[in-house]
């Protein structure tokens, strides 16, 4: 009998005229990090009681899902910028392998003269549930002071200025 990781097995007794029986009964700890996928770690997996973690090299961060390591002189997305162009994205640190957490990122975008900004969210996961957006959010502000707060696996509805620089 083989059960899957995380399966029960069923022990069933049916009565008989017999003397019975004593069963022993063990569990011991699954290497998670054993295998091909090296537990699904991009590097470092150490196995843990009932787990794993995933670690990465002394140059390397790891992404917020945990299980990536990021190159930080080489990962897509910035953590800051001034953005004068007609056109571009931006992207959290680490899309789409995860994003890093700790991180405050600020970007102002100043639209050619006579022309408004919109955004579109092309992809979207952020921690947080039914507005609860008290750890990782995405937050857009305009020059009147009004903001929005955005968190969780919906895409956000497209956002436009009501008017230029």
């Amino acid at each position: 009998i083989n059960a899957e990781y995380g399966g029960a097995l069923r022990v069933k007794y049916r009565t008989g005229a017999s003397r019975g029986f004593l069963l022993e009964y063990e569990t011991a700890d699954r290497d998670e990090c054993a295998g091909e996928d090296n537990g699904g770690c991009s590097h470092v997996c150490t196995n843990t009681e009932g787990g794993r973690e995933c670690s990465c090299p002394p140059n390397m961060v790891l992404s917020q899902r945990g299980d990536t390591c990021l190159d930080l002189s080489t990962t897509v997305g910035t953590c800051s910028g001034i953005l004068t162009d007609s056109s571009g994205q931006i992207a959290s640190m680490g899309y789409p392998y995860g994003y890093i957490g700790g991180l405050s990122c600020y970007w102002m975008i100043y639209p050619p003269t006579s022309r408004s900004i919109s955004l579109t969210f092309q992809d979207f996961d952020l921690e947080g549930l039914g507005g609860d957006c008290t750890y990782d959010y995405i937050e857009v502000s305009s020059g009147d002071g009004t903001a929005e707060r955005m968190c969780g696996s919906d895409i956000p509805r497209v956002i436009t200025t009501n008017s230029s620089r």
